[in-house]
């Protein structure tokens, strides 16, 4: 138990120090001389304690220096820009007043970043794998202090100007968790009355595009903004289901599946594929 601890003391300690404000450069050369530290003390016997904290440390600044380097870096690198873009929608374009928004996975100089993209006055069905070809202004995505798009991976706003080239695409299995999440959205929202459709789409399959700004700031000033978040709550009410049946066998036959793919369709938030390992 101590020496898992400590594993996981290090691992923590390594993905904090890659908090620090050094270029992601730099920090992957700490990691370096961390692992090279680890491996050293690793030989001795006398010293294999320290390689237990060295090693976890190395790795989780590694993981953190790699995130910013390739991840973020490339997305921040383009904020304030006006670029033309091609990427592959991600999803179901999300219908304003005026527009739509719709996250497209792009590359640029042999990086890949998403970015949010509002199509102002477009009104056609963009639908996931669909290619879109648009001058997009970018900015940072937390411009407006909604942080909810940097804990999906996502840095960049595009706003669109002119109109969008769509180049729609066949069935693929690849998307095949988005369009069941889709038709579930739909069916949600086609039940519940308007006043309550976004709670509601957010509760059962983690969608919150149907929550306004001002609703979200509400819930996270009021300290409740967690209490949307899909959980292992929902993944025992899922599996809970099944106990009609007897025999555990059987409902290890249906309920694997039935958590995989639960997860699969609300998108792989760290909540619930934690839950979906321990219930499997």
């Amino acid at each position: 138990m101590r020496r898992m601890l400590r594993i996981c003391l290090s691992l923590c300690a390594g993905m904090a120090l890659g908090l620090v404000p050094l270029t992601g450069k730099w920090l992957l050369l700490l990691a370096g001389i961390l692992l090279l530290a680890g491996i050293l003390t690793l030989i001795p016997k006398k010293t294999r304690v320290m390689a237990l904290m060295l090693l976890p440390a190395a790795l989780g600044l590694g993981w953190s220096a790699g995130y910013q380097q390739f991840a973020v870096a490339p997305a921040k690198s383009l904020m304030g820009s006006t670029q033309t873009v091609t990427g592959h929608a991600l999803d179901y374009g999300t219908k304003s007043a005026s527009g739509q928004w719709v996250p497209l996975r792009c590359r640029s100089n042999g990086q890949s970043y998403t970015v949010d993209v509002y199509l102002r006055g477009y009104d056609g069905q963009i639908a996931p794998g669909d290619t879109v070809t648009v001058e997009l202004s970018l900015h940072d995505s937390a411009a407006d202090g909604d942080y909810y798009g940097y804990t999906q991976g996502v840095y960049l706003t595009g706003y669109g100007r002119g109109d969008p080239e769509i180049v729609p695409a066949e069935f693929s299995l690849r998307y095949l968790p988005r369009y069941i999440a889709h038709a579930l959205s739909k069916s949600i929202f086609k039940c519940f009355p308007k006043d309550v459709q976004g709670y509601a789409a957010a509760l059962i399959v983690g969608d919150r595009s149907g929550l306004s700004l001002a609703e979200k700031k509400t819930l996270q000033q009021s300290g409740i903004y967690h209490t949307l978040a899909l959980s292992g709550m929902h993944m025992t009410v899922l599996v809970s289901m099944l106990s009609f049946l007897r025999k555990s066998r059987h409902r290890a036959i249906l309920g694997i599946p039935l958590c995989i793919g639960f997860t699969l369709v609300t998108g792989c938030s760290p909540s619930v594929v934690r839950a979906c390992v321990m219930e499997c």
